[in-house]
Order: C-alpha cells, then structure tokens, then sequence
C-alpha cells in the first residue's frame, strides 16, 4: 500500500474519531502495517499542512482533523463525519471500529473486571450489540471479539482495567 494512501488512513482515522486521540489510539484504530514511526511522521506533516491540529506535549499530545470549510481550506474544529471515499476503501480503514470505539471499550473494561468467560461473555457481547445499529452490529461484534482476542497489558491504557484484572482474565481464559 502506498504511503500516501496510509497518510491519509491516518487522517481518515482522526476525522472519524469524536475526540482528540494520543498515538497509542490512532495506532490502535489502524489496520496492521502501520509503522508508529511513519504514523509520528504522518502526523507532524499533517500538522505542519494544517489539515490536523495537534495539542499538548509529550505523551499528553493530542491530535484531531481540522474541519474543512465551504472552500476547502481545514479549520480548528474538529470533523465528526467518517469519510467515504476510495482512500478509504483502499487501506481496509474500518469505521464500525472508530465509530463504537466507546462501546467496545466499555463492554471490554466489564467483560475483564467481572472475568466474564464462556456463556456469561457471550452474553455481555450479545447485550453489547443490541444498542448497535442493525446495520453496523456484525461488525461490531466482530471488532470486539478480535479485541478481545488482542488484549495485552499495552493494549488496557484508559479502560479502567487492572493489570492485575487483566491477567486474571486472561488466565480464567486460558483455561476455559
């Protein structure tokens, strides 16, 4: 896949998302193949053409797609619609996951802090996927078990989930 085109899988991924996102959750919302050095780069580019507004410092930065106005030039406010274009398209960019990340995220933190496996997790993903729209509920199911599935210690980062929850999850898991 072309930089360009992951560049603005980059962009694409922060004109979906509500709020302003650290690196670890753009890398997070982005398909495998994304390198955290490019994406660094990709982001001070972004920033230095405008179409990006970037805050903080250091591990506390921060950074959101400037909204486009009527002439297309990027304003400071930040775009709350999931593009739909070929870029897109092109680098498998998966707006179910941006557009639930909350949900995902809150039915994780539960799903591990109370050690749900087996039937009871079933049922916590299934109670997840009733406030999803039909048209978006397979995806989400599927987004959340692959997260699930993907879950590490470097992965639980502003979930509310222990170490100590998350291996105990993990080994009730292991052998279920």
């Amino acid at each position: 896949m072309p930089n360009k085109a992951k560049k603005m899988a980059v962009l694409d991924c922060l004109r979906a998302a509500d709020a302003p996102q650290g690196l670890p959750d753009i890398l997070a919302l982005l398909p495998p193949g994304f390198a955290e050095r490019s994406v660094r780069r990709w982001l001070a580019e972004l920033a230095d053409e405008g179409a990006v507004v970037k805050s903080g410092l250091k591990r506390g930065t921060r950074y959101r797609a400037a909204a486009p106005t009527a002439s297309g030039a990027a304003t400071s406010a930040p775009a709350r619609e999931v593009p739909d274009d070929a870029t897109v398209e092109a680098v498998y960019f998966d707006a179910v996951r941006v557009r639930y990340r909350r949900e995902r995220r809150t039915a994780i933190a539960e799903i591990v802090s109370q050690a749900l496996i087996g039937s009871p997790l079933t049922a916590r993903v299934e109670a997840a996927a009733e406030d999803i729209p039909t048209a978006d509920r397979v995806d989400f199911v599927q987004d959340l078990h692959e997260d699930l599935a993907l879950l590490s210690p470097a992965r639980i980062a502003g979930m509310g989930i222990t170490l100590t929850q998350l291996r105990g999850w993990l080994a009730a898991k292991n052998r279920d």
